[in-house]
C-alpha cells in the first residue's frame, strides 16, 4: 500500500491495522450523531443497535447483497465478455482481508454504506506500483476525509488505538458513498432525513418502557385536605413508589391512610396514539432506503400479487 506518512512502516501484509478502534470518531464535528428527547443523543451505532425496524432494514439490504457474487470478467477480441477466475483481481476478491470471507466484507461495505452514507476500502499491495492482493475495510466512524487544495481529496485518515493515525493515498482507496447535497468528499447518512422520526421512535419506546416500570397505570397524585408535615409526604411518596411501581406490583390492593385520594395525571398510551406512532416509523425507515415494505414484514397491505412484485423489485 502506498502511504502519505511512514504510520504504518513494518506492518507488512500478515499485520491488520485496522484492528483495536478507538471510540473516537474521525467523523466531522457533529456529524454521526442523533438528538433524542430528554436532551440525549446517540451515535449512528447505537441506532442501528436500538432501533428495531432500523436495524431490520439495514440487514436486509446488507445480508442480501453480501450473498451475491462478485465475478470478474475479460473482454476478448471480439467484445466478448469472458469470465476470469484466476489473477488478481479474482483472487483478492475470493480472499479480501484477514478474518473476513467474503460474504461478511460485503455484508461490512454495505452496513457501512447504510449506516454512515459512506463506506472504504483500502488497496493493500505486496509493492509499489503492483496490483492489490488484499482489500480491507472498517468502519467508516474511524476514518477522516481531507480535502485537498488542488483535489477533493489529498487523504484518507484511519483514527485507531492510541492515537494510531495511518493516512492513505486517494489511489489507494476504494471510497462508496451515496450522493448528497454539500460536501463532495462524504456523503451524509441516510438516518439524517429520519432524524426526527427516530427520535419521535426512542421516544415512543421509553414511554412503554416507563408505562410498565412504573406499574402499567397512569401517573397521578395522592390528593388529602390536610396539611402534611413534608417527612410525611416523602414517606408516602416513597411508600406508594414501593407497593405499586413496577409490573411486578400491577394491580396490587392500595389502601390509602388518613383520608388520601388518588388522582390520575396523565394520559394513557391510547391518548398517545404509540402503537401507531412505531407503524409509521417502521414504513418510514423501510421508504428512506427504498426497501418495499413487504419485504421486511410490513404487511398491512400487502396480497399475494403485489409482495411478489415488491420482492422482484428489491
Amino acid at each position: 500500500m502506498t502511504l502519505l506518512k511512514n504510520a504504518a512502516a513494518g506492518i507488512g501484509l500478515k499485520g491488520f491495522p485496522f484492528g483495536g478502534q478507538t471510540a473516537t470518531s474521525g467523523l466531522r464535528p457533529g456529524l454521526g450523531t442523533l438528538p433524542l428527547v430528554g436532551g440525549v443523543s446517540q451515535s449512528y451505532e447505537q441506532m442501528y443497535r436500538g432501533q428495531l425496524w432500523l436495524n431490520v432494514v439495514i440487514n436486509k439490504l446488507a445480508r442480501g447483497i453480501g450473498r451475491l457474487p462478485l465475478k470478474t470478467y475479460a473482454l476478448g477480441a471480439d467484445g466478448e465478455r469472458l469470465r476470469q477466475r484466476d489473477g488478481w483481481l479474482a483472487d483478492s476478491l475470493a480472499r479480501p482481508m484477514p478474518g473476513k470471507p467474503p460474504f461478511a466484507w460485503k455484508q461490512a461495505i454495505v452496513g457501512n454504506i447504510c449506516v454512515y452514507g459512506n463506506a472504504v476500502v483500502v488497496k493493500v499491495r505486496p509493492g509499489p506500483g503492483k496490483p492489490p492482493t488484499e482489500l480491507w475495510t472498517s468502519s467508516f466512524r474511524y476514518w477522516e476525509v481531507l480535502p485537498g487544495k488542488s483535489t477533493p481529496v489529498e487523504a484518507y485518515v484511519f483514527h485507531g488505538a492510541a492515537g494510531q493515525r495511518l493516512s492513505f493515498a486517494p489511489e489507494d482507496v476504494l471510497h462508496f458513498k451515496w450522493w448528497g447535497t454539500g460536501n463532495d468528499r462524504v456523503a451524509f447518512s441516510p438516518m439524517e432525513p429520519l432524524r426526527r422520526t427516530l427520535m419521535i421512535e426512542d421516544a415512543a419506546q421509553r414511554l412503554t418502557a416507563a408505562f410498565y416500570d412504573n406499574g402499567a397505570r397512569p401517573s397521578g397524585v395522592l390528593v388529602t385536605e390536610q396539611q402534611l408535615k413534608p417527612d410525611t409526604a416523602t414517606r408516602l411518596q416513597e411508600q406508594t413508589a414501593s407497593l405499586h411501581g413496577g409490573v411486578d406490583n400491577a394491580f396490587n390492593l392500595a389502601v390509602l391512610e388518613g383520608g388520601l385520594d388518588w388522582k390520575p395525571m396523565s394520559h394513557s398510551l391510547d391518548d398517545a396514539q404509540v402503537v401507531e406512532t412505531r407503524r409509521l416509523t417502521r414504513e418510514e425507515c423501510a421508504a428512506a432506503y427504498d426497501v418495499p415494505p413487504p419485504v421486511v414484514g410490513i404487511l398491512d397491505r400487502a396480497t399475494f400479487s403485489n409482495i411478489t412484485e415488491q420482492h422482484i423489485m428489491l
